[in-house]
């Protein structure tokens, strides 16, 4: 593997670890507010891919982990079962879906 695909997904993995902690500080702080509150926290708190674009070579596992780490955030914060439709609960809430996103992102 090459050293910047190394460094890219150790970014990735911090990134991670960064979203799965914030979702469950908001979750914990913020579990009983309304959905249009939680909307707004979760766009400023977990939405924030400010360095994404630096991402010049990764791996398409690392990909999927981190599109599996967004999808995990939103059920954890807004408290979804396992069954239910995540694309139809980020249409619902006007939250932009990952692989539509990351499908931007240059390989």
């Amino acid at each position: 593997m090459h050293m910047r695909t190394q460094k890219n997904v150790k970014n990735m993995k911090n990134s991670n670890i960064y979203k799965y902690t914030n979702a469950n500080i908001l979750n914990r702080k913020f579990g009983k507010c309304s959905h249009e509150v939680k909307v707004r926290l979760f766009k400023a708190y977990c939405l924030c891919f400010y360095d994404i674009t630096l991402w010049q070579s990764y791996t398409l596992t690392s990909m999927n982990q981190f599109r599996s780490c967004y999808n995990k955030c939103l059920t954890i914060f807004f408290g979804y079962k396992r069954r239910d439709s995540l694309t139809r609960a980020l249409l619902v809430h006007v939250i932009p879906v990952l692989i539509l996103f990351c499908a931007t992102l240059p390989l």
